[in-house]
């Protein structure tokens, strides 16, 4: 990748817990899936389903 990243809101969340996806890379054609909304929709549910299972597998002190 040859970049670090600063991940700043991610550093200063702490305690709240966070994730951060990468999707797409906005400089490349990858910018025509922001039209589209199945895209859109699939995106928003596999990150529902993948923070519902960390929810449902983590455990709460």
């Amino acid at each position: 990748m040859g970049r670090e990243a600063n991940l700043s809101v991610l550093r200063n969340s702490y305690p709240i817990p966070g994730v951060l996806t990468e999707n797409l890379y906005i400089d490349s054609s990858d910018h025509v899936y922001l039209q589209n909304e199945e895209f859109l929709k699939a995106v928003g549910h596999a990150h529902a389903v993948g923070i519902t299972a960390v929810v449902l597998n983590s455990k709460v002190a």
